[in-house]
């Protein structure tokens, strides 16, 4: 994954005024990876068996991921213009969005969402896909 572009001039819609924040160098720290993927694999020993990680220093970074003032965003580009990747960490509101834009588009695609939330309590987790 890279983050060679900014964000768009006007902002990522639906996500105006929010504290977003292009922080490329989490993308080479491994727990940054087991957080990101902690919303489907909330048991120790499956957090574990997935990337090898101490589960405490796992807990601690994804606390302090969840309670950064800003939200981590990165920029994905492809063929059909951007995929950005907003973490939202809101309380009562943390999640991940995926969103595709095109300059040539007047407006975004949202992707998919996927909230820490269910995993927390211990409910069926995955991507939410948006209804068309």
């Amino acid at each position: 994954m890279t983050n060679s572009a900014g964000l768009p001039p006007n902002g990522i819609p639906g996500h105006e005024g929010g504290p977003l924040a292009r922080l490329p160098e989490l993308l080479d720290e491994p727990l940054f990876w087991l957080a990101h993927l902690a919303s489907c694999a909330p048991d120790e020993e499956v957090q574990e068996l997935l990337l090898d990680a101490d589960y405490d220093a796992a807990e601690d970074f994804h606390r302090r991921l969840i309670e950064r003032p800003d939200w981590p965003t990165f920029t994905i580009p492809s063929t059909l213009g951007h995929l950005y990747i907003v973490y939202r960490n809101l309380v009562g509101d943390i999640g991940t969005d995926y969103l595709l834009h095109h300059p040539a588009w007047t407006h975004f695609h949202l992707l998919a969402t996927d909230d820490v939330q269910p995993a927390v309590t211990g409910a069926d987790c995955g991507v939410r896909w948006a209804s068309r």
